[in-house]
């Protein structure tokens, strides 16, 4: 991948994640999105086995480490 290292988020495409299929379609299946604060960011929720888990802007940013 010549000239990666040129874009901001590099780390994203190097990786090599185990993504549970049956986690991310228990996500996808219950998401939703949500408003919060004032300045009308939006994130995404939803419950998998149980537990909350909730999206951001800035989540994505700390795991793609951008």
């Amino acid at each position: 991948m010549v000239g990666l290292n040129n874009y901001r988020i590099p780390q994203a495409f190097r990786a090599n994640p185990v993504i549970h299929k049956d986690l991310t379609t228990e996500f996808w299946k219950n998401a939703s999105i949500i408003k919060q604060g004032a300045d009308g960011a939006s994130t995404i929720g939803s419950m998998v086995k149980g537990t909350r888990v909730i999206i951001s802007k800035q989540v994505t940013r700390e795991v793609l480490k951008f």
